[in-house]
């Protein structure tokens, strides 16, 4: 589906996955994008659900998820064990005052997370590449 469908649906908090980007082997630290709004070039993005995710939603999102529960689990079952170490969304707004220059990264939110060993070691064997966070979300339609 494309922003302007009548079937598109927004989410203001949805079940979120991420990307591992980095990893710290002593700590079992992981790093990686919450989830991206809206990419490097300004396209929003579809999300796994098919839902797009406004800046402005994604920030509200994040700071409730940092305060209610700032943890996550693995493949939507079961406990959350990883602990949420590192958040910060990085709306047009924020890169700017950084001093981020436009169209260097996307406008997402970035985390990091310690893991129980046993994630970390699917985490480094390469059979989990995304780490998911659950949440619940009002869908809205967007019309063109």
């Amino acid at each position: 589906m494309r922003p302007g469908d009548p079937n598109h649906r927004r989410s203001h908090l949805a079940l979120l996955q991420f990307e591992v980007v980095a990893k710290q082997q002593e700590q079992r630290r992981v790093y990686g994008y919450a989830s991206v709004a809206v990419t490097k070039d300004g396209r929003p993005v579809i999300d796994l659900q098919g839902d797009i995710i406004d800046p402005a939603d994604l920030e509200d999102a994040a700071a409730r998820f940092v305060k209610d529960y700032r943890q996550g689990g693995e493949m939507h079952s079961g406990p959350a064990p990883s602990e949420l170490i590192a958040s910060v969304v990085l709306t047009a707004e924020v890169q700017k005052a950084l001093g981020i220059p436009e169209g260097l990264v996307p406008q997402a939110w970035l985390v990091g997370f310690e893991v129980p060993p046993e994630t970390f070691a699917k985490v480094k064997a390469g059979s989990r590449l995304m780490f998911s966070i659950e949440g619940q979300a009002q869908r809205e339609e967007v019309t063109a």
